[in-house]
């Protein structure tokens, strides 16, 4: 299945990342347009990773997806990251899910749905956006989400479903992992 991986704590903000996919994240996209690291827009430092959704078809699926991560030695793991996002109008539907994975990939758990109602960090807009300070929201996954994926071959991804917005930006992904002391 893959060798276990590195331990937390991960911490992504894409600034040292040139192209996706790479050792650390590899990308889903079999009818998307697919996330790519752009300088354009980000939260801190220069960079982000974006999805370029207004180019991408309804319905259309988006995947990120973190290397192997080893949690066996944590007691409790907890993920966090930014995210900007903008409808085009009432009627998109574009949604995020984050899944989390106990071997290697093989099989993915839903933890987290940012549903349609609640995806949008800043008003709509037709016009390309580039989002700023406020428009990014923090996402936390808390520890009661992963007690069963404290393991050496742990992965977490991304899943962004095209309902017709705008371009979707993700950055400073944070994955901690606190030890157990006995």
């Amino acid at each position: 299945i893959g060798n276990p991986g590195y331990p937390p704590p991960i911490y992504e903000g894409f600034e040292t990342t040139s192209s996706l996919p790479n050792n650390d994240w590899t990308i889903y996209n079999p009818n998307g347009p697919g996330f790519q690291v752009v300088s354009s827009a980000f939260h801190t430092g220069l960079q982000s990773v974006k999805l370029d959704n207004s180019q991408g078809s309804n319905g259309s699926i988006d995947e990120l997806i973190s290397n192997t991560i080893d949690l066996s030695n944590s007691a409790a793991a907890s993920l966090s990251f930014k995210y900007a996002f903008a409808k085009r109008n009432s009627g998109n539907s574009d949604y995020l899910q984050v899944y989390a994975s106990n071997d290697c990939g093989e099989s993915w758990f839903l933890r987290k749905n940012i549903y349609t109602s609640t995806i949008s960090t800043m008003p709509n807009t037709n016009a390309n956006f580039t989002p700023s300070g406020s428009d990014w929201k923090t996402i936390t996954i808390g520890p009661n989400y992963f007690t069963n994926f404290l393991v050496s071959n742990f992965r977490f991804k991304f899943k962004f479903v095209n309902g017709g917005g705008n371009d979707f930006f993700i950055d400073n992904i944070n994955l901690s992992g606190s030890v157990s002391i006995e």
